[in-house]
């Protein structure tokens, strides 16, 4: 019987007043409609708790795919983020690697513009010793040869040539 009494749960106090009923004899026509009307009674408040558990299912399986869907989009965000800052610091990187290799480049070249200015110094050093020595000697010649001019003239009674006689 589909629909019928005895297709639907029945209260357990029906069922007990069944038993003593049957134990008990005949139950009478107004008992039948009350047990009835009471398995009815109990039918429609399953069926309006089977409603509202569906109603409450359905609300919270919306509100679960709601949750679902702004998560989704909140993870979206994030890795769209992070594949942004990926390539950001990728960025850096490669920036920090140019800049590391630009330094290296131009504390080779500093070494060797230290070592160049270095060797240039001791060249110039050499030159300017070999210039003092070179001017030392021409000096001693100078003053050697003024001695001889100056010790001649004094000796013979002549006046240096550039001073004039009195």
């Amino acid at each position: 019987m589909q629909g019928g009494i005895l297709s639907r749960p029945v209260p357990a106090g029906a069922l007990v007043l069944v038993g003593l009923l049957g134990i008990g004899g005949c139950a009478t026509k107004g008992d039948l409609e009350a047990l009835k009307q009471e398995v009815k009674a109990s039918a429609s408040k399953v069926e309006t708790l089977k409603g509202e558990t569906r109603t409450g299912f359905e609300a919270t399986k919306k509100q679960i795919e709601e949750r679902e869907r702004q998560l989704a989009q909140d993870l979206k965000a994030v890795q769209d983020g992070l594949a942004k800052l990926s390539e950001v610091v990728k960025q850096e990187q490669a920036k920090v690697a140019e800049s590391v290799a630009r330094n290296d480049a131009l504390a080779r070249e500093a070494k060797e513009l230290r070592s160049s200015v270095e060797s240039a110094n001791r060249t110039l050093v050499e030159f300017l010793k070999a210039e003092e020595v070179r001017l030392k000697e021409g000096l001693q010649r100078v003053q050697s040869v003024l001695k001889e001019l100056l010790g001649e003239g004094k000796s013979q009674g002549e006046a240096p040539k550039d001073e004039k006689p009195k």
